[in-house]
């Protein structure tokens, strides 16, 4: 898996304006998340709010919606018979204030190999917007964010984050001498060029984490990691962080679509 934004999906989000129509379910979610059924087979939209915020994030989730959609249309009517379009929506983290969306999209629209993305987005419900990741994580040494997916700047230039994260890979492939000719120059030796995307999990309990900065030709180099909340502690994540991590890892404060 890794992390990667879909430059022509980008613009289509940017620039669609139309709310995606759908059939919600009859009941919401505990945590004020309404999850609508799949407009297409095996095409899911992302769930919609309940309560503080949720004007905003609706908002830019039927952007989001529309764009895949019109995507997912163009693709579906290229030349190629196998063509194929399939998109999951998980919620890696619900809690009170923090909302993390995983959007995955499977695709092959012609060409020599399939696609996969996968984009994590964590949200602050109270604002409607995103987190203030420097005042939650001031000692993680995040200095800038930039453009992200959507027009929303949810990567993250954190030298201190890159290097943990790069050191987590390192350590897992160690004495893999193949997986490091091929992908251990991906992982340079200066994470001030690196940028990282950040995410909150409930499920495993810790702080999710990949480079942002692969080319799509070292897609099978990425690797996400999830930091534990321990060591997020002990570099500097405040202590709002913490206990919003806790808390909803001891309330398993996530949710996955039924069919996993």
């Amino acid at each position: 898996m890794a992390f990667r934004w879909v430059p022509r999906a980008l613009a289509l989000a940017i620039a669609a304006t139309a709310a995606l129509s759908a059939c919600a379910r009859a009941s919401a979610d505990s945590d004020n998340l309404v999850w609508p059924a799949e407009v297409h087979p095996g095409f899911a939209v992302m769930p919609r709010m309940t309560g503080e915020g949720a004007e905003n994030l609706n908002g830019l989730f039927d952007r989001l919606d529309a764009a895949a959609a019109e995507t997912r249309t163009d693709c579906l009517a290229t030349e190629n018979h196998n063509a194929d379009y399939a998109r999951t929506i998980r919620a890696p983290f619900t809690g009170p204030r923090f909302l993390t969306i995983t959007v995955n999209e499977d695709y092959y629209c012609g060409g020599a190999h399939p696609g996969v993305d996968i984009r994590p987005m964590t949200f602050d419900r109270r604002t409607g917007g995103l987190p203030d990741w420097t005042a939650l994580w001031p000692g993680g040494g995040i200095t800038a964010s930039m453009e992200g997916y959507g027009n929303l700047p949810a990567v993250s230039r954190a030298p201190a984050l890159t290097a943990w994260f790069r050191a987590a890979v390192r350590a897992d492939a160690a004495g893999d001498a193949e997986w490091l000719a091929q992908c251990d120059d991906w992982y340079g030796d200066d994470p001030v060029d690196e940028t990282v995307v950040i995410w909150l999990d409930a499920e495993t309990g810790g702080v999710g984490m990949d480079l942002a900065s692969l080319p799509h030709a070292a897609m099978a180099c990425g690797a996400p990691r999830i930091m534990p909340i321990e060591t997020a502690a002990r570099l500097g994540a405040s202590a709002e962080l913490v206990d919003a991590l806790r808390e909803g890892h001891a309330a398993r404060a996530f949710h996955a679509p039924a069919a996993e």
